[in-house]
């Protein structure tokens, strides 16, 4: 117990410490904004890319079903077609831009699960295996980034001195990814039921959520990357630094990690694009892909509500028409 808390108060100490130097780093760029200049940098924007990123965005919130529906086919979870759709798009959408994504997802899983008669102990299940699913591709891709597309790739923070070489990550995300395939892959060969080893996945569906993760991953970055001013550096060249900004935002658990990556992708890319580009990218990125499938999220969080209530009022109709 007492070691669980040390480590704990240790992530809350570093998380804390991450959002204090991004938060001081962005007071201390705002000086430099100019409003004119990000309008005009906004008049020059090719539109085009801009309703590229929307589209990006509705194949990447869709795509998104798939880790739904591989984690119910795992635990042989019957959920209606048509209710894990809504319920998935609902779900992610609210943990994208509200975060404490275990928490909130856990919360509004539970909501509409039990809803459903699914038993108690599988909604845990479901909640538990969920837990890593999201972090599986950035893992992945991880691996990919700081070992093979840039491999002297140095990783700096805000208002601090230290700096680590890239490829650390690379090698932990590694470790860390081989260590999870293997035991899948004993799992399976040895048909191990260990309550200890049921978080993870079968190796088929482990490689499934890899690819469905890193899809969502890469479209993720291919929406923001879209909204930069183009001619300026390749994907490749950005990649990296979307990777750092986003797993910093991540770790933070801060509501769709404002401020933390917006302060972490400035920092890294100031240079190439200039503040006020960066600004104006990052008020598209939030509008193409956070607060617009928020409102949807939020109409369609009604719609699925209001219809529910309907069935419910109409079974104590019929209840009572039965009764009479």
């Amino acid at each position: 117990m007492i070691k669980i808390n040390i480590l704990k108060i240790f992530n809350l100490l570093i998380v804390g410490l991450i959002i204090f130097l991004c938060v001081k780093y962005l007071l201390t760029i705002f000086n430099e904004l100019s409003y004119t200049q990000i309008v005009e940098s906004f008049h020059k924007t090719d539109k085009t890319f801009i309703l590229i990123s929307l589209l990006l965005t509705v194949f990447n919130y869709l795509l998104v079903i798939l880790y739904d529906y591989t984690v119910a086919r795992q635990l042989a979870i019957k959920i209606p077609v048509k209710h894990l759709c809504v319920i998935s798009l609902i779900t992610f959408t609210f943990n994208n831009n509200l975060g404490f994504g275990a928490l909130l997802g856990g919360v509004l899983r539970f909501r509409f699960f039990s809803r459903l008669d699914i038993k108690l102990k599988d909604i845990g299940k479901y909640l538990i295996m969920f837990s890593w699913v999201y972090w599986v591709g950035l893992v992945f891709l991880s691996i990919f980034t700081f070992l093979f597309i840039d491999k002297n790739y140095i990783i700096k923070i805000p208002h601090c001195s230290l700096s680590f070489d890239g490829h650390i990550i690379g090698k932990i995300s590694l470790i860390l990814f081989s260590s999870f395939f293997f035991i899948s892959l004993v799992k399976d060969i040895f048909n191990l039921k260990w309550k200890i080893l049921f978080p993870i996945a079968t190796t088929k569906r482990l490689i499934i959520l890899t690819i469905v993760s890193s899809l969502d991953w890469l479209l993720l970055s291919g929406v923001f990357f879209l909204l930069l001013p183009h001619g300026h550096i390749s994907y490749l060249e950005f990649f990296p630094s979307f990777m750092i900004a986003q797993i910093g935002a991540v770790s933070s658990h801060v509501p769709a990690g404002i401020g933390v990556f917006d302060a972490l992708i400035i920092f890294y890319l100031k240079d190439v694009f200039g503040i006020n580009s960066i600004v104006l990218s990052l008020i598209m990125f939030r509008l193409v892909y956070f607060f617009l499938p928020m409102l949807a999220a939020i109409i369609l969080f009604i719609l699925y509500e209001r219809d529910w209530i309907n069935k419910i009022r109409e079974r104590q109709r019929t209840k009572s028409i039965s009764k009479e």
